[in-house]
């Protein structure tokens, strides 16, 4: 079973809007939804890309990432609001040692 459906409802879309991103008839994205109908991969990327998920979400291979409508978690959406909060100085600070612990140097 796929998640086209879940995915779609969670953007605010319609099956119209998201057939007409990808260039194709409402009844056919409909059977995609129901999978009366498999996806190509060109399409179940843009339609990925689209609902800013992976693949595999969509195709109900891994469990979904808790977003608030931004592509961002909620620890990365408290990592940026403390961030915002910090001087230039230490922004340049907590940079570098972020670089530091991926091993990215400088």
């Amino acid at each position: 079973m796929n998640r086209l459906k879940e995915a779609r409802k969670a953007k605010g879309l319609t099956q119209k809007e998201v057939a007409e991103y990808i260039g194709i008839g409402q009844s056919g994205y409909s059977y995609w939804e129901t999978d009366r109908s498999r996806i190509n991969s060109q399409s179940l990327s843009r339609l990925a890309t689209l609902f800013e998920v992976s693949t595999d979400y969509l195709l109900g291979k891994e469990e979904p990432t808790p977003t608030n409508g931004d592509g961002l978690d909620d620890q990365e959406k408290e990592l940026l609001a403390l961030i915002r909060d910090l001087t230039p100085d230490q922004k340049d600070f907590l940079l570098a040692q972020l670089r530091t612990l991926l091993g990215q140097g400088q």
